[in-house]
């Protein structure tokens, strides 16, 4: 993850992880605690921030994004999604399943995905997260 020297409401930047995009021709650095999920829409990947209607879509694909992002934070629950686990709101797991995030957006679970997932919903609940 980049990690870069600046000021952000009165935080280092040591203590805030960015990631780099360019959204058509522009740069930009998102707070990667503020990503709710990324979506894959053919060949690119589109952000979705918490508190923003505003939506970053980048050319890199949904597995270069994945790399960056910490795997304890963010888990890619479908071929054409990636969510942050301290966003869920609800999830219901029949089948394969669906997610609600913490912006009422529903995210369906890859059945192959589900075991993974309930994997880290006992892991952040032992933790004390959501």
């Amino acid at each position: 993850m980049s990690l870069l020297c600046l000021i952000h409401e009165g935080k280092m930047s040591s203590e805030i992880n960015y990631i780099l995009i360019t959204d058509n021709r522009t740069r930009y650095l998102l707070a990667v605690e503020d990503i709710l999920h990324v979506k894959a829409v053919r060949i690119y990947s589109v952000f979705y921030l918490r508190g923003q209607q505003r939506q970053y879509i980048s050319s890199r694909n949904l597995g270069d994004i994945c790399q960056e992002l910490n795997p304890k934070m963010f888990l890619r629950v479908h071929k054409s999604h990636v969510i942050n686990l301290q966003e869920i709101k609800s999830c219901k797991l029949a089948r394969g399943g669906k997610i609600t995030l913490s912006d009422d957006t529903i995210i369906t679970v890859a059945q192959r995905r589900k075991a993974e997932l309930i994997w880290h919903l006992k892991a952040n609940k032992v933790q004390g997260t959501k």
